[in-house]
């Protein structure tokens, strides 16, 4: 599950990370986009990634959530 607290500071960084599954897509298929891929496209420490999402279908989780409410 992600954990997103409410501080501007941690928001900022998951809608970095959000949004870096589409740049890394560009270059390899999902089902080989790592955790360090993510983390280099947003430009994300790793830390704070993990801090957010437990893995990488979280983000996919959040986005899915962001569609459909």
């Amino acid at each position: 599950m992600y954990h997103i607290s409410k501080d501007k500071r941690a928001i900022q960084s998951s809608e970095l990370i959000y949004n870096s599954p589409l740049k890394c897509t560009k270059k390899r298929p999902f089902d080989q986009i790592t955790v360090s891929d993510l983390q280099k496209a947003s430009e994300v420490v790793r830390t704070t990634s993990y801090r957010a999402f437990d893995n990488l279908s979280d983000v996919l989780k959040l986005e899915a959530r962001h569609l459909f409410l």
